[in-house]
């Protein structure tokens, strides 16, 4: 099996992760790989990943009942149970409630305000309906960062 071959060469430690790493991006910096093929491969991997350890979840969990919650150790790693996704239900509370009443409208009324912000293309004069002052109203700044996305064929 693939995996009990890289197991037993190389420990899944963060040292041995972060070398691992390194050399990939060297061979890149260097010249030595195609950046378009890697990060394409690397999608792949971690695609990989993410669907094995969603398949084996439910049998990771039931392998940590066996400890009663105690801290199992393989491959130099420590694994754990714990509970993850809490979600508390506050609607029980006529107080709670009271205030989310409250904040619905107001929410609803910066969100309307910031999609007419994000419409403008340049800066306009509004007149304030409460106080009748009137003012310069400007786009919002907007920021980015530049990044890409992988579509993997089916």
């Amino acid at each position: 099996m693939q995996l009990q071959q890289f197991s037993n060469n190389i420990l899944p430690t963060k040292s041995n992760i972060s070398i691992l790493a390194g050399h990939i991006v060297q061979d890149v910096i260097e010249g030595f790989e195609d950046p378009l093929k890697v990060v394409v491969v690397l999608e792949g991997i971690k695609s990989i990943c993410e669907e094995a350890r969603k398949g084996i979840t439910s049998y990771v969990i039931e392998e940590l009942d066996k400890y009663q919650d105690q801290q199992v150790a393989r491959l130099d790693a420590k694994i754990e149970p714990f509970q993850s996704g809490i979600k508390y239900d506050f609607s029980r509370d006529v107080i709670w409630q009271r205030i989310s009443d409250k904040i619905k409208p107001l929410q609803e009324e910066l969100k309307a305000r910031e999609a007419f912000l994000k419409s403008l293309k340049k800066m306009t004069i509004e007149t304030d309906p409460d106080s009748g002052e009137t003012f310069e109203v400007y786009p919002p700044g907007k920021t980015s960062t530049s990044s890409f996305k992988i579509i993997l064929a089916k």
